[in-house]
């Protein structure tokens, strides 16, 4: 992505990208600053449900974290430069 970045900046930012991910992109901060410096302009963030015993019962243990709630981890994405929004 760094690299991604770099390009963009030497090329006037031609592109724009939209992705998807898990949630667990808010536990990788140089990640989040890199993808707002290649002009990705929208993630959209996988979030199956806010209720954990639904998310063991599925295995979508990335979505449980004991460190940050699954609002914090949303707030984080946010933070780094995007908007929030729905489709």
């Amino acid at each position: 992505m760094r690299d991604v970045a770099a390009w963009q900046r030497a090329h006037g930012f031609p592109l724009t990208f939209f992705t998807e991910a898990s949630v667990d992109l808010a536990e990788d901060e140089e990640l989040l600053k890199c993808m707002v410096e290649a002009n990705v302009q929208t993630v959209f963030l996988g979030i199956e449900s806010t209720d954990e015993d639904s998310l063991r019962e599925t295995k979508k243990l990335q979505n449980i974290r004991p460190q940050r709630t699954l609002l914090e981890r949303v707030h984080t994405v946010q933070n780094a430069g995007w908007r929030s929004g729905a489709g």
